[in-house]
């Protein structure tokens, strides 16, 4: 954590792209293919990072269904906490506009929540956001307000300041994932953490361990976390399914923006495929690459 104008202010971590896929029906998502089962029981996982490309691959079974591309990105900045996975929607034609005025993702906190509060049609005074912000306006102006100006995304004109339109939020479904080998009361509260982020929150839990969880499904069910346990063999079966919430806007946002930084081009590709109506082969053949490599989140912007 870090200050920034007397708020403490979440360092935006950097997140890595796991995979990208796109769905051209709202049909059931494909479940991986399995290992021979054996007659002894699965042992479980020895570490909770070996049940994250296990979840990723399938992630697509916990959201819910709908057409469009995925972007899943792991070790995501929420509210509270990092997210293990974060599955993503986004508007094509958002991202698309974005391109081309040159707006890219943008990472800094105290920037987003700027962009939150202002808008095209109604110009605020720069003292009125630096109060809602927390800080002075000559502190605003210098580190967030004259960056955003030249950027292109709000206009000061004297003591006014409003939105060009130039920015708008890019994510049409936030969908966020804590992985836990046992610890089921922690994976919970870290979930519940993230519902002020996302639109959905899940815990995945190692099945060898996952008893405890399943007597207390009725705890989830009131703080309305999916809940599904994965096994050895790459089996996820969902238990109890999220209910929506109702995130912060600016907070959905910037996950968003996050998840973006971590494989600009790639959701820019998506972007402009999705405008042709692209095939999954196609898909597949343009972001191969992406499969295949983590890429770091860009520097806060």
């Amino acid at each position: 954590m870090h200050e920034e104008h007397g708020r403490r202010q979440a360092i935006p971590q950097k997140p890595m792209l796991l995979t990208t896929t796109i769905t051209t029906s709202s049909g059931p998502a494909p479940r991986p293919t399995r290992a021979a089962t054996t007659a002894e029981p699965a042992a479980g996982f020895r570490w909770e990072s070996e049940m994250t490309e296990l979840t990723a691959g399938q992630v697509e079974r916990l959201l819910p269904r709908a057409e469009g591309a995925i972007v899943v990105v792991g070790e995501v900045p929420a509210a509270q906490g990092i997210a293990d996975i974060v599955a993503v929607r986004f508007n094509a034609e958002a991202v698309q506009r974005r391109a081309d005025v040159g707006v890219g993702p943008m990472t800094s906190p105290l920037r987003m929540r700027c962009l939150n509060v202002l808008r095209r049609d109604r110009p605020m005074r720069t003292e009125t956001l630096a109060r809602k912000m927390g800080t002075n306006a000559r502190a605003l102006n210098r580190s967030t307000l004259q960056p955003l100006a030249e950027m292109g995304v709000i206009e000061l004109s004297g003591e006014l300041v409003r939105a060009t339109g130039a920015w708008e939020p890019v994510g049409t479904h936030l969908t966020a994932v804590e992985l836990k080998l046992s610890k089921w009361r922690s994976a919970l509260r870290q979930a519940d953490n993230f519902a002020m982020s996302a639109d959905r929150s899940w815990v995945v839990l190692d099945e060898a361990r996952g008893a405890g969880a399943l007597a207390a499904l009725d705890h989830f069910q009131d703080y309305g976390v999916g809940l599904a346990l994965l096994s050895t063999d790459g089996r996820l079966k969902v238990k109890l399914r999220p209910r929506g919430r109702r995130p912060q806007p600016w907070l959905r946002a910037l996950m968003a923006e996050c998840a973006w930084s971590a494989a600009e081009e790639d959701v820019v590709a998506l972007a402009r495929i999705g405008d042709v109506q692209a095939t999954s082969a196609q898909v597949s053949r343009n972001l191969a690459s992406a499969r295949s490599r983590s890429i770091l989140g860009s520097p806060s912007r």
